[in-house]
């Protein structure tokens, strides 16, 4: 089962250096937080479980929306999915300006 809770930040005036966009769980799974960010030219998406084991056993992934073409056009690039509570963080690149980051859960 895939969660999408969206960290959209209005970035339409190109990358938000530095920025962190902390975001609620989806309510079915009150137990994970995560968190969203451009680091340079990356968008990054890291998640640990608060007091839920069972989260430990979810996966998730950075989504970032990306303006291209002189601002005619928006795409999608996906990071890889990663496990919550991993020492690990999802990252992609999209080469472009970017529109908004969110991340997505996997049960």
């Amino acid at each position: 089962m895939n969660f999408r809770k969206a960290a959209s930040a209005a970035l339409m005036s190109g990358v938000l250096a530095g920025g962190v966009v902390m975001v609620a769980a989806p309510t079915a799974s009150a137990g994970i937080r995560c968190t969203t960010e451009i680091v340079g030219s990356e968008a990054v998406a890291h998640c640990y479980a608060n007091d839920d084991p069972s989260a430990l056993y979810s996966t998730y992934r950075v989504v970032a929306t990306c303006i291209a073409g002189n601002n005619t056009y928006t795409f999608k690039k996906y990071g890889p999915w990663e496990a919550v509570g991993a020492l690990t963080t999802s990252r992609v690149s999209c080469g472009a300006r970017y529109l908004s980051v969110d991340f997505e859960l996997r049960k």
